[in-house]
């Protein structure tokens, strides 16, 4: 029975959309941290084009964007952990995709022919009913407006 994680999953929406704006941001400062590096190597070696600071202004850019990066890390850190609890505690969410899969998504992926959110869906089916998958698409694939 989905019902009580898609009812929590939708009270935390609001948190959600932070947390989702904030990793962001974090991608944003690893980028920026990733660079700054680079040129930091390339001060050291001849390759590639030399940046126009110095390694002192460099490694006190890289200290700062870091220093940004904690910061956030630290305003992240307590929307993850309440996200990876919902709705419970223990185990986190019965059905959570993505990159952190639970144990049930995966097992659902691996062996289940047929996925619904409660046995009683099933209901008004006969033992003949021809069950059909929904189209799947992949993020490179372009959607349809028709797909929607």
């Amino acid at each position: 029975e989905l019902e009580g994680d898609l009812a929590a999953l939708q009270e935390f929406a609001p948190k959600q959309r932070v947390l989702r704006a904030r990793m962001a941001e974090k991608e944003e400062l690893e980028a920026r941290i990733s660079y700054l590096r680079l040129q930091m190597q390339r001060k050291k070696t001849p390759h590639g084009p030399p940046h126009r600071l110095s390694e002192a202004a460099l490694q006190g850019r890289i200290a700062k964007v870091r220093a940004q990066a904690v910061a956030l890390d630290d305003e992240i850190r307590p929307l993850a952990e309440a996200a990876a609890r919902l709705p419970n505690p223990e185990w986190g969410s019965l059905m959570r995709a993505g990159n952190d899969k639970s144990h049930l998504a995966r097992q659902v992926e691996r062996y289940a022919d047929i996925y619904m959110s409660r046995v009683s869906n099933f209901l008004w089916q006969t033992p003949y009913s021809y069950m059909r998958a929904l189209r799947g698409t992949l993020p490179h694939d372009i959607l349809d407006t028709a797909d929607r």
